[in-house]
């Protein structure tokens, strides 16, 4: 298969919540054209139909891809980069899987993101399969290299649907596992998160040519 796609107006966003409360959907509605990373303290007060106080609503990092890639990078083979109708895009010639990188305001200690969302739209512009299912490795990475530990994600990207909304649940689930494919436990997942040293989004799906995009 060969297509060629736009992407609609829509957000990148990794959206955290307070440790054992509710996590706030609504704030979706306010990320278009950016990745935010979002911190939800503990309510106290009047809150929203999720039971999120609005003014309580902490950004730790934002990424607008209006003039630039905002440090955000590319993991892997690509032949182009290039930041262009409010994405950040990256293409490949088949050579392989590869993933977005997230830049430095993103890492580091964020123990505020445990129990909170991940959300970002992702999409291709062109992709070819060179007549072949989609490779089958994992769509998000976090790495804590303090810890010497790497706690990913799969199945988050249905293949053949050129432009999605991915939200990520960073709450334990099964769904969350090891490099060395053993589950990951709640403690992985808050020291991954208390000493972020690397964040990848998986860019690189097909074995033929194609153009992905992320905001």
């Amino acid at each position: 298969r060969e297509r060629e796609r736009r992407p609609p107006r829509s957000a990148v966003s990794a959206i955290p919540g307070s440790e054992g409360g509710s996590t706030m959907r609504a704030l979706l509605g306010l990320l278009a054209l950016a990745c935010w990373l979002v911190a939800l303290p503990s309510c106290t007060g009047h809150t929203d139909q999720d039971g999120v106080e609005p003014e309580r609503r902490v950004a730790l990092a934002q990424s607008v891809f209006a003039n630039s890639a905002d440090d955000w990078g590319v993991v892997g083979e690509v032949v182009e980069k290039r930041v262009e109708h409010g994405t950040f895009q990256a293409t490949d010639d088949g050579a392989g899987v590869w993933f977005f990188k997230a830049p430095p305001k993103f890492l580091g200690d964020q123990r505020l993101a445990y129990s909170g969302r991940l959300v970002y739209s992702f999409g291709h512009f062109h992709s070819d399969a060179a007549g072949r299912d989609p490779a089958m490795v994992e769509d998000l990475v976090l790495i804590s290299e303090l810890h010497n530990l790497t706690v990913m994600r799969a199945g988050l990207v249905q293949a053949w649907v050129y432009a999605q909304e991915i939200d990520v649940d960073l709450s334990p689930s099964p769904a969350w596992r090891l490099s060395s494919g053993a589950p990951a436990s709640p403690d992985d997942l808050q020291r991954v998160l208390s000493s972020l040293s690397s964040l990848l989004i998986r860019g690189g799906f097909y074995h033929g040519r194609e153009t992905a995009w992320i905001r």
